[in-house]
């Protein structure tokens, strides 16, 4: 005769616990944590979204030049210093100016 009873396991508590109730809660798990890593990438994509935007408006302001010529700005200051577009952003915010184009030896 065939035992028909499903794979189990102890808990903690001591008691026998399904191994498919274990698999699907670390399933749950797994897909809650994937979530909130997603979360936590999607608020830091907003965050230098606008980030960007401000340094663009920062500098359509003060040159009264368009939106692809600020971007533009900003690109070739953080190639010429061979810096993330983040930091040259973060200098323009913090001081209201852009870094010097090569950066100091």
């Amino acid at each position: 005769m065939r035992n028909s009873a499903k794979p189990s396991r102890r808990g903690a508590t001591g008691r026998t616990v399904s191994l498919v109730a274990v698999k699907q809660v670390d399933s749950k798990d797994a897909l809650i944590a994937d979530q909130l890593a997603e979360i936590r990438t999607l608020r830091a994509a907003l965050e230098t979204a606008s980030r960007l935007g401000q340094g663009i408006g920062v500098l359509r302001e003060r040159y009264g030049i368009d939106e692809n010529k600020a971007f533009a700005m900003l690109t070739s200051t953080a190639v010429a210093r061979q810096e993330e577009l983040k930091s040259v952003i973060a200098h323009l915010l913090t001081t209201g100016d852009l870094p010097e184009a090569v950066p100091p030896a």
